[in-house]
């Protein structure tokens, strides 16, 4: 083991400010937690030692883990700490037990989280995916930084939000086109799925990789998607349809199809208005169906730069050995050292 991986290391700052030693001593667990499609979240855990418990009877020490307040947490080694999360507390909770120390937890996400607080209808007309998001990021005061492609520029002569958050809207609008929605600090990125294609690092069970638990499942795998709409101005229906690349027989709807044969999902009446957006669509319906055919979470030492969106390659396991792309990645660095806990899909590339 190298020696900087010896010493694990944690920053927080409050509302753009360091914390004094003295109360950095006090914080008995770190966590965060990146998650795709959601939003990033992080914890942190505070000694409330007896008497003073200053945490909760201190007028001015409570404003510090005040709901509303700006974390910023770095994780890592002594010297090596990598920048994780920029967020705002959303969660204090408190714990005073029989016996032992009382303790604060404190919790949060970024900024995502305020455009997932009311559900709303309206309707967006002629406007492009774009200036959507551009419009709504402005509703919350963060910086749109959309990146431009024939999808994002192609204009929806009517686009209807139907009693969504505006969360769940843009997340909808992002998934049909592939791209990825996320908050950093404050500015709202709207941009293709970061995701790498050649694995960042190998893990071998029983050495580098603590432990793991997959799951291999056909159910729900298709070799294809239809997608079936209608436009009233042409008065012509609308086909999209997208079939199962070839993965050498190894992906989920191959694998399902040489056991128990062909399948097929057919979206009737679905509210496309253009070609390309069903095929889009029909596309994105069959990568949600099949990226869970083998699925599996596990546990590592802290690695600081393990992110959501990278791949890494699995050893020693057997059957399951592979490639994973990771869709969960927690970093908790607490009593018992820090560690890095995910959930991966299996990756055929």
């Amino acid at each position: 083991m190298s020696p900087e991986y010896l010493a694990p290391s944690f920053k927080v700052e409050i509302n753009g400010s360091g914390l004094a030693a003295d109360i950095s001593r006090q914080i008995q667990q770190v966590s965060v937690t990146g998650e795709r499609n959601s939003m990033d979240h992080f914890s942190l855990t505070v000694a409330n030692p007896y008497p003073e418990m200053r945490w909760t009877h201190n007028e001015k020490d409570v404003r510090l883990f005040h709901v509303g307040n700006t974390v910023t947490i770095m994780i890592g080694y002594v010297g090596e700490e990598q920048p994780m999360i920029s967020g705002e507390i959303t969660l204090v909770t408190a714990q005073f037990p029989e016996s032992g120390t009382p303790s604060l937890a404190v919790q949060g996400h970024t900024r995502l989280h305020r455009l997932d607080r009311s559900s709303r209808t309206r309707t967006f007309q002629s406007l492009t995916d774009k200036q959507i998001v551009e419009q709504i990021a402005g509703e919350y005061g963060l910086t749109p930084q959309v990146e431009e492609t024939g999808e994002t520029r192609t204009v929806h002569p009517s686009v209807v939000q139907q009693n969504q958050t505006d969360l769940r809207f843009l997340l909808e609008r992002a998934n049909r086109i592939h791209f990825e929605l996320r908050v950093e600090d404050k500015t709202l990125i709207f941009r293709p799925a970061h995701y790498t294609d050649s694995p960042i690092a190998f893990f071998e069970w029983g050495k580098s990789l603590r432990s793991f638990s997959p799951r291999l499942s056909t159910q729900g795998k298709v070799n294809s998607v239809t997608v079936r709409g209608y436009d009233p101005k042409t008065k012509k229906e609308i086909v999209g349809r997208f079939t199962s690349p070839s993965a050498g027989g190894q992906s989920g709807p191959e694998v399902t199809e040489q056991a128990f044969g062909s399948g097929e999902e057919v979206r009737e009446r679905t509210p496309v208005r253009s070609q390309e957006e069903a095929d889009q669509l029909a596309q994105a319906i069959w990568n949600d169906r099949t990226r869970r055919f083998l699925t599996g979470s596990g546990t590592m030492i802290g690695l600081p730069t393990l992110r959501v969106g990278q791949v890494i390659e699995l050893r020693g396991l057997g059957l399951f050995n592979g490639k994973y792309r990771l869709t969960t990645v927690n970093h908790t660095l607490d009593s018992g050292g820090y560690s890095t806990r995910f959930d991966g899909e299996w990756f055929p590339g």
